[in-house]
């Protein structure tokens, strides 16, 4: 047995560094881009709903309350 078979597989691994190049981390930034853009039009759009939510500011996650409704109910 060789090295190859443990961790990550060598496509894997040049994959990761592609990412970390400057092509790779350009389109991961854009990419971020996308989603925080998704997150502060869903906070925006609760907000007009009147409804608090939280995150999306440093992460693309939104939380939201809805007082009176279980998660469910919300869901559906």
């Amino acid at each position: 047995m060789s090295t190859l078979f443990n961790g990550a597989s060598n496509i894997a691994q040049y994959g990761a560094l592609a990412a970390l190049d400057d092509e790779g981390l350009a389109e991961m930034r854009q990419t971020v881009g996308y989603y925080m853009e998704n997150a502060r039009i869903i906070k925006e759009g609760l907000a007009g709903l009147g409804l608090n939510s939280y995150g999306g500011v440093n992460s693309p996650y939104v939380w939201a309350e809805f007082p009176g409704r279980r998660s469910w109910d919300v869901f559906t």
